[in-house]
């Protein structure tokens, strides 16, 4: 049994920029897994979202086909950054375009949105003492959904307890096997081990 994991050389934004040119790719592109119709993409989810950024920093001025809305700038603004992980993503699509002299009115909002996000994940930082993340496992463990679960995983990272983040990430996706983001949660906080 073999895994073989083609393009992982490439970003997503240096995928983006190939694809950007095939008509046919354009319009059949999939990367969905939030919205309703899961036959299409839903173009407000977080990947949906990072997905049309990617293309805005391969230089691709026009909404690619296979989003039915153009990008409007206040859906960067209200976009829900999860976690550290999501953020550097956020951010190599920043880098990318500024290295490869695309610009574009979504870029200076995309930068503040980070920015914002920074300044509240360290002032978050200072408010998570230990106590305080034990009365609200407690809490968590009542309630036993696993957004309730996932959002814990995602305190304990933001208070570099990477053990007790997979601990809850894991608990999330226990009650809820599919649950992407509490995979994700995991493996970010596995890889600070």
């Amino acid at each position: 049994f073999s895994i073989v994991h083609d393009g992982a050389g490439y970003s997503r934004t240096d995928k983006a920029e190939v694809i950007r040119h095939y008509p046919v790719a354009r319009q059949a592109l999939k990367v969905c897994w939030e919205g309703e119709d899961q036959g299409g993409n839903c173009g407000k989810c977080e990947k949906c979202m990072r997905t049309r950024l990617n293309f805005l920093a391969a230089g691709e001025q026009n909404t690619p086909e296979c989003f039915s809305e153009e990008l409007a700038l206040d859906s960067i603004t209200n976009m829900y950054i999860r976690n550290t992980a999501r953020l550097a993503v956020l951010s190599s699509i920043v880098i990318y375009a500024e290295e490869h002299g695309v610009a574009g009115s979504w870029l200076p909002v995309l930068k503040a949105k980070i920015k914002d996000w920074q300044e509240k994940y360290e002032a978050s930082k200072l408010e998570l003492t230990n106590a305080a993340l034990q009365r609200e496992a407690v809490e968590v463990a009542s309630r036993n959904t696993p957004e309730a679960y996932l959002d814990l995983s995602d305190k304990y990272y933001r208070a570099n307890q990477f053990q007790s983040a997979m601990e809850a990430a894991r608990s999330a996706i226990a009650l809820r096997p599919t649950y992407a983001e509490a995979f994700i949660n995991l493996c970010a906080a596995y890889n600070q081990l």
